[in-house]
């Protein structure tokens, strides 16, 4: 049984007579956070005023969420307030905030690398709030990043992201950063046309494709570049066609001292694929997950891909409703895609080009037996 719970740091009460109860969460914490309508009632007026009262907040299935919005409307004699609660994680980013940046006293040119763990390590020390980390997987690398500090840690973290490739989830107040292994689930569930799905929006958008761009690797000390810069050419150019990005520019990362490291980095600049948008209703008994990876097969669309949760929008109290979910856009996620719709239009024009083909063979025979005919009947011509 579901139960909704809301309290503050005197009470704690369930919570009833409620409607329009919504939760939506993606991934890398980008959003997580639940709503829903409440009207005043005689048998839940504490509840009413609890949720309204300050430091309220909500248990849900584990998960801690904290009152941000209350909206109230009154219609005559009828009270009703929507409520809007993020979840726990997104505190951190008013309970930390560092004094100063990590090796502050570092000269520029010579400030260290670190690992993903030093840096977590020097942003949660000393937090009295109940923040804590937890890493699952390798991140063995060492990387440099400048002003590392002096920002609110939901900030910091996601710079963390950016520069180490992670994934991160929390559970309340303990924030998990995963490597791809970690963070992504391949589960035997599908996704079926007509079966547990029957709304799908898919929709691939070429504005910022670029397959190209010029790169330039580390400057020494002397302003000198290590290598000669060049231009990165992406494999998917001969697909798309040559069109330029914005330059990139890698002349203060030490590591850009080899076309491996540039390369590759490159690839991660490059939008060398179309932007995709993959979006489908689910209405299916198991609930997936944010990381979990299902097989979609949606016949009219000729695809049976794998697919990678990264939001989902459920209704946890109303079975009438579908959730909703999104699927990552990734390059390498969103390729077989592509792949697969292109593959289809290729097999469309075909059958449509031998169709044709067909047709015109047989307007050829019906023409050479109409002319047949006319031979026919001149010969066969006999003079008044």
């Amino acid at each position: 049984m579901k139960i909704l719970i809301v309290k503050n740091p005197e009470y704690e009460e369930i919570v009833m007579d409620f409607t329009d109860f919504e939760r939506s969460i993606e991934s890398n914490l980008t959003n997580w956070q639940i709503s829903f309508n409440i009207t005043q009632t005689n048998t839940n007026a504490f509840v009413f005023n609890l949720l309204q009262s300050d430091q309220a907040s909500l248990l849900f299935e584990g998960q801690e969420y904290v009152i941000q919005q209350i909206n109230p409307v009154l219609s005559g004699n009828t009270q009703t307030i929507s409520v809007t609660a993020t979840h726990i994680y997104y505190d951190v980013q008013k309970k930390i905030r560092l004094e100063d940046t990590i090796d502050s006293d570092y000269e520029d040119d010579s400030r260290p690398k670190h690992t993903l763990e030093e840096y977590l390590s020097y942003l949660f020390k000393g937090n009295t709030y109940g923040y804590s980390y937890e890493i699952k997987g390798a991140f063995t690398a060492r990387k440099l990043i400048t002003e590392f500090g002096k920002s609110d840690a939901v900030s910091l973290i996601n710079t963390l992201i950016d520069t180490f490739q992670c994934y991160v989830m929390a559970d309340n107040k303990k924030v998990i950063f995963m490597d791809e292994a970690h963070f992504k689930t391949v589960t035997e569930e599908q996704f079926r046309w007509l079966y547990n799905t029957d709304d799908i929006n898919l929709s691939l958008d070429k504005t910022n494709l670029r397959t190209k761009c010029w790169v330039y690797p580390y400057k020494d000390a002397h302003d000198n570049y290590f290598f000669e810069p060049y231009v990165y050419t992406s494999v998917n150019a001969a697909r798309f066609g040559d069109s330029f990005a914005e330059p990139l520019d890698l002349t203060g990362d030490t590591d850009a001292t080899t076309k491996k490291y540039t390369d590759a980095e490159a690839v991660k600049h490059l939008q060398d694929v179309p932007e995709a948008t993959f979006t489908l209703n689910y209405y299916g008994s198991r609930l997936p997950t944010i990381g979990e990876v299902w097989m979609a097969i949606i016949e009219p669309m000729g695809l049976d891909v794998d697919v990678s949760i990264v939001g989902v929008k459920d209704y946890p109290f109303d079975d009438t409703k579908a959730a909703e979910l999104t699927f990552s856009n990734a390059r390498k996620d969103m390729l077989s895609i592509q792949q697969q719709i292109s593959k289809k239009a290729t097999t469309a024009y075909n059958k449509s080009h031998i169709a044709t083909e067909l047709i015109s063979s047989v307007q050829n025979v019906a023409v050479n037996a109409w002319d047949a005919r006319l031979v026919i009947e001149k010969v066969g011509e006999v003079d008044d």
